[in-house]
């Protein structure tokens, strides 16, 4: 079945067709199928420019759909998607892959992010060190640290009933690098889903609830959690957007990119005219929906990136 003008987003087994925006400034009108693929880092904000894009009186139907990072990559590098979204390096199996059938790509910057520490309100908690989060998700804490107050002798002594993405997530394999020291170590006695909405319901719901998120589903909901302050060494530094452009939040924060099939870009107008608003678009995207936008210099960069692979 093919929706034309739409934005069709599948997650799991459900399906949501949507074109609704209040941005209606117009562009050229452009048709055809772009697919894109890959973590929820960014997917509220490409659906939001996909909204938008289609709001403007465009007739393009973008497919969209969240999946892991392993899967989206190696349908990237078979070319059966024109975009995938993933944190980091699509891995070094789908390199080869993407190298053995000619799939030459970009990556683009779209957002930055502020990986946040969640807390139950009523914990009291605000500020942890990076010691302290080690201790908390390091794998020989499995079962072993249980209670706020192994982590921090000012904590409560409630259980610690912690949130998180699985191991196929980029935001999990960035938060254990950052954090633990080595990416995909992690202890396993915590609850996952790749959802950051479902890890922020678990945190609010749970008297000893911790997790992380990426920032846009912490500021979503607030007022019902603690972004928890992270001192490496020079003081508590809250997750915002003045501390990571002020570059004071450097352990967790972290562009947020998209990867573009060369090929794909040069033979579908509909990609190239995406695409191009997309990033004509993306820091007030990024403030609608509650990411922390490109610099200047980044939006440059990204500009310059796709005006190099020509029309």
């Amino acid at each position: 079945m093919r929706w034309t003008g739409r934005l069709v987003v599948a997650a799991s087994a459900s399906l949501l067709l949507s074109a609704c925006a209040d941005y209606t400034k117009p562009t050229e009108n452009v048709g055809g199928t772009i697919d894109v693929r890959g973590s929820s880092d960014l997917q509220p904000l490409t659906t939001k420019a996909g909204q938008q894009f289609i709001a403007a009186g465009n007739t393009t139907t973008i497919h969209m759909q969240q999946s892991s990072v392993d899967a989206s990559a190696r349908r990237f590098c078979h070319g059966k998607l024109d975009v995938v979204d993933v944190y980091g390096d699509l891995g070094v199996g789908a390199a080869a892959e993407c190298k053995s059938n000619h799939i030459r790509y970009v990556q683009v910057p779209l957002a930055n992010d502020a990986v946040t520490v969640i807390a139950n309100r009523g914990l009291g908690i605000t500020c942890l060190t990076t010691g302290q989060l080690r201790k908390m998700w390091a794998s020989s804490s499995d079962g072993s640290v249980t209670s706020w107050r192994q982590i921090d002798r000012r904590a409560p002594a409630i259980r610690v009933d912690l949130f998180g993405p699985g191991p196929r997530s980029g935001l999990f394999a960035f938060f254990t690098e950052q954090v633990v020291g080595m990416a995909g170590r992690s202890r396993h006695d915590y609850t996952t889903n790749d959802d950051d909405a479902a890890t922020v319901a678990g945190v609010e719901s749970a008297a000893g609830g911790g997790g992380y998120v990426g920032y846009h589903y912490y500021a979503e909901r607030s007022s019902h959690l603690t972004a928890v302050a992270v001192d490496s060494g020079n003081g508590c530094v809250a997750p915002s957007a003045s501390s990571v452009a002020a570059g004071t939040y450097d352990n967790l924060s972290r562009p947020l990119t998209v990867y573009v099939s060369v090929p794909a870009w040069r033979r579908s107008d509909a990609l190239r005219t995406f695409l191009t608003y997309y990033i004509d678009h993306a820091q007030s995207l990024a403030e609608d929906v509650g990411y922390i936008p490109l610099s200047d210099p980044q939006l440059s960069a990204a500009r310059k990136t796709l005006a190099k692979l020509g029309p």
